[in-house]
């Protein structure tokens, strides 16, 4: 069909272009959307991941100021966020200072007492359970000593 100059409206095949325009560009909206959600949740995530991490390491610290640290395993789970646990591992790292090292002025029992801490809090309510880890190190050293 022909159009004359007194016709007027559009073409089916303007109408279909049109449309076929504006749904790609509401998918890609839409796709922006959904990886800016994604984002948030990871930040979030992260945010209250790396709050506990510290919070725990806190009480951790003090625990070994007060009383000493030993090595071994321990885990358990935080009171006042639902759905998070932690869990850590202590190794004391030993350390061979020979003479020689002493000459150079390291003092004897410098390193006797370093602990490495391995600390993870894990968010279980995840589809995929999803962690945050630390390793630090600090001395061994209890209150009385």
């Amino acid at each position: 069909m022909s159009r004359t100059g007194s016709e007027r409206g559009f073409t089916l095949i303007e109408v279909l272009l049109t449309v076929v325009i504006l749904v790609v560009g509401i998918v890609g909206i839409l796709r922006a959307y959904t990886t800016l959600v994604n984002g948030l949740e990871i930040a979030k995530f992260n945010i209250e991941a790396v709050s506990l991490l510290r919070a725990r390491l806190a009480v951790i610290e003090q625990k070994g100021i007060e009383e000493g640290m030993s090595p071994g395993s321990s885990g358990g789970t935080f009171p006042d966020a639902a759905g998070w646990s932690w869990a850590l591992d202590t190794t004391t790292l030993v350390f061979n200072i020979d003479t020689k090292d002493r000459k150079k002025g390291l003092p004897a029992g410098l390193l006797d007492s370093l602990n490495e801490l391995k600390l993870q809090v894990i968010n279980n309510e995840a589809p995929q359970p999803r962690a945050v880890s630390i390793v630090t190190y600090v001395d061994n050293k209890g209150a009385g000593e």
